[in-house]
């Protein structure tokens, strides 16, 4: 392609390096360096295996743990800006999200994480999260890790789990012993008393670290209690003084005058027992010569001033904790708005608090564990948390109101799944069709259609989306909707057509019944798609037909002006689009039900040897029915299919002979790219008769939402002499659909 990718001219340079010689670039004069080790440290001070970060001697002693330990158990204020970090987000959802990409594995490994974290541990995930969340008050928590063996699983088979993720109590913790190169914990040494008593090493292969603000190599981190101190301890200064004044001045302080020369007289002594019976027991009095009086000494102590230092450390504490909204109104001020600024801020430092949690298990535990079961793979599973700055479900609803109606999002599929979690809300199954109103009752459905007439209200032609992005994004959900209803009943009948096998045949004959299975339900699929995606191309042509003046007078639409939605769509297209039409539902239908079938057959195979109980296999099939709904196949064959309609369907229009009189050169579109390849092309102006047009006409990989428009006669933008193609050779690897995009010109060039 005449130019140098980035790779080639990094590997010429470490040559060049490894061999003494300067570097040269192919576009600079200059040098370039490469330095690939490091010289200097994190700079973290560390002795003997003991930090010496804290300024506080006394903050410094392994006996630290057990101060915190003092002050979280008996400090309420203290506890109480503890349970207000910690509770959102032991309340959060945690789940396992599937690594990025195609791989049909990757559900796998994610489902297998879910089990091990979730199901498989000694303890619960609740329990598991508050001994992880004591990091706060101690600066940080460690965990030995014991792995077990499961064997004859339902669904895994045989696999290597967890059995303990155990905390190793913050106060038995005694040396950090560190690989003085790296930094890494080479082990940590644990001193335990009691009962329990240990002395020894624990391996940091297997120790689980979780870090409060850590910085360089300082695994202690920094307490969330350690701003705190100094109010607690001012605090309990103030206290103490409040206690002794109260004493104090609670009862005043009696006296008496004694009469010249009767201080050794029986008449004294008997006063004395007086003021020992006013005061109990105690010799709380004063005596004074001359006269016999008797008076009393009140206090001029005022706790209420100390009672005003107290609550300002108390404030001091809150403000630690960024909860300072917890104090609003106690003083008998504060606003439900700023209340409401300042918790919004205080949830969104709880999130890095999950952040933390999740990013420690996704860079160690989790890939390792994959490893044991699956060997290395390209990309891991990783554990998730969401739900700390949940709205209320009111205040939720008006701000979704607020930005659907105003186009700032789009009420899709994900959205839904998303909501019926967070409220606790079944999932979404069939629609009942005497539930179901159109917006438009005037406005009939598409021919073929009927069965999932709802999925269609929003891409009625006469609602279309306005711009090729909305209308590859609304498509791809919609159609996705109606792929999992297709496949849900292709699906269902293969799998009660399966039990009603097995309840005829005798257990030896069990694994022999799959290939006496047929699917039914593959030509009303075909249908269905064909429908839809005639919808789809339509609406696209009538999109590009806006794009260009004159565009109603091209007689290649003019058939499509009139036409209505009780006519049929797919008669009315232009041949090539016909003819896309067809090669795109052969492949869908085909691939799509041949995984399926691998996902029923190989669980019924599975559950039939492990179990007697029909209940038990019916509800694995349908578990694994489930599974492929919401799996790759269908999420990425509905945005591929969608994406390469309206592409197809723009392309045909503006090749059209009387089009091309009309355009100029084409721009390669897209306002928010995802991959490096749609990054690297977007806002390319090329010439209408490029050679590379074909090869790197969008779609170019999975969910990509690019598009090409046409620039006019006479619009005179700057065609880039390179033409339509990717700036670095590397770049070609995220071309992910350029072997379908070709499957499918072979298709349509054979007519």
């Amino acid at each position: 392609m005449g130019r140098e990718s980035l790779l080639q001219r990094m590997g010429r340079a470490f040559v060049k390096l490894v061999e003494g010689s300067p570097v040269e670039d192919a576009s600079q004069t200059k040098q370039t360096i490469l330095h690939v080790q490091e010289t200097g440290t994190s700079g973290t001070e560390i002795y003997g295996g003991y930090f010496y970060e804290e300024y506080l001697a006394e903050l410094r002693s392994r006996e630290v743990a057990e101060l915190w330990d003092k002050i979280r158990r008996s400090e309420p204020k203290v506890k109480m800006c503890l349970k207000a970090v910690k509770n959102p987000i032991l309340g959060a959802n945690w789940s396992i999200q599937p690594a990025e990409g195609t791989n049909p594995a990757y559900q796998l490994h994610a489902d297998l994480i879910q089990q091990v974290l979730f199901k498989d541990l000694a303890q619960s995930w609740n329990q598991q999260l508050q001994e992880i969340l004591t990091m706060l008050e101690f600066g940080y928590s460690v965990f030995e890790i014991t792995h077990k063996l499961v064997t004859n699983d339902e669904r895994f088979g045989t696999y290597q789990s967890l059995a303990k993720i155990a905390l190793r109590v913050q106060k038995t913790i005694e040396r950090w012993n560190l690989d003085p190169k790296t930094g890494k914990i080479l082990s940590v040494t644990q001193l335990a008393n009691g009962d329990l008593q240990t002395y020894q090493d624990l391996d940091g292969r297997f120790l689980l670290v979780f870090t409060n603000e850590k910085e360089g190599d300082n695994y202690e981190g920094i307490s969330a209690l350690r701003p705190c101190y100094g109010a607690w301890k001012r605090k309990n200064m103030f206290l103490k003084l409040i206690a002794i004044g109260s004493e104090k001045g609670a009862v005043p302080t009696p006296y008496m005058e004694v009469p010249a020369g009767k201080e050794n007289s029986p008449e004294f002594t008997n006063a004395k027992k007086v003021l020992e019976r006013y005061v109990s027991h105690q010799q709380q009095y004063i005596t004074y010569p001359q006269g016999w009086k008797l008076g009393f000494l009140t206090s001029d102590f005022d706790s209420s001033k100390l009672r005003n230092d107290v609550e300002r450390e108390n404030a001091e504490m809150a403000v630690a904790f960024l909860a300072n909204f917890l104090e609003l109104g106690q003083s008998g001020s504060g606003s439900w708005a700023l209340s409401t600024d300042l918790s919004d801020f205080f949830l969104s430092s709880l999130e890095t608090v999950a952040k933390t949690i999740c990013e420690t298990f996704n860079r160690g535990l989790i890939p390792d564990l994959i490893k044991l079961n699956f060997g290395p793979q390209a990309a891991y599973p990783e554990l998730t948390c969401s739900g700390i700055k949940d709205k209320a479900g009111k205040e939720l609803a008006e701000i979704l109101k607020m930005l659907i109606d105003g186009k700032a999002i789009i009420p899709d599929l994900d959205l839904e799944v998303a909501l019926r979690k967070k409220y606790g809300l079944p999932k979404k199954g069939l629609p009942d069709p005497s539930r179901v109103t159109s917006p438009n009752p005037s406005v009939p459905a598409l021919p073929g259609l009927a069965a999932s007439e709802a999925l269609f209200n929003s891409l009625r032609l006469d609602e279309s989306p306005k711009t090729p992005k909305a209308l590859i994004t609304k498509g791809s959900d919609e159609l996705r909707e109606l792929m999992k209803t297709m496949l849900s009943d292709v699906g269902s009948q293969v799998i009660a057509d399966l039990m009603a096998k097995k309840k005829r045949a005798n257990p030896s004959q069990y694994l022999s019944l799959t290939s006496q299975v047929e699917p039914k339900g593959s030509r009303d699929y075909k249908k269905e798609l064909q429908g839809f995606l005639a919808n789809l191309s339509t609406q696209s042509l009538r999109q590009a037909r806006g794009e260009i003046p004159g565009g109603k007078k091209i007689k290649l639409v003019e058939d499509l002006e009139s036409v209505q939605l009780d006519e049929d769509l797919y008669k009315k297209l232009p041949k090539s689009i016909q003819k896309s039409i067809d090669s795109q539902v052969g492949l869908l239908t085909t691939f799509q039900i041949q995984d399926l079938l691998k996902a029923i057959y190989f669980q019924f195979n599975s559950s039939v040897t492990s179990t007697d109980s029909d209940d038990t296999v019916e509800s694995d099939l349908q578990d694994s029915l489930d599974k492929f709904l919401e799996g790759s196949s269908v999420a990425a064959g509905a945005g591929n299919t969608v994406a390469k309609a309206v592409n197809e369907s723009r392309s045909t229009f503006f090749f059209d002979e009387d089009v091309q009189e009309e355009i100029e050169s084409f721009t390669f579109v897209n306002g928010d790219p995802v991959s490096p390849i749609c990054q690297d092309l977007a806002g390319t102006v090329f010439s209408k008769d490029d050679p590379n047009m074909e090869r790197y006409s969008p779609p170019l990989h999975h969910n990509c939402k690019s598009y090409l428009v046409a620039n006019l006669k006479g619009t005179n933008k700057d065609v880039d002499p390179d033409g339509l193609q990717p700036s670095k050779a590397s770049l070609e690897k995220y071309i992910t659909l350029s072997e379908w995009n070709n499957w499918l010109s072979q298709l349509k060039k054979r007519g």
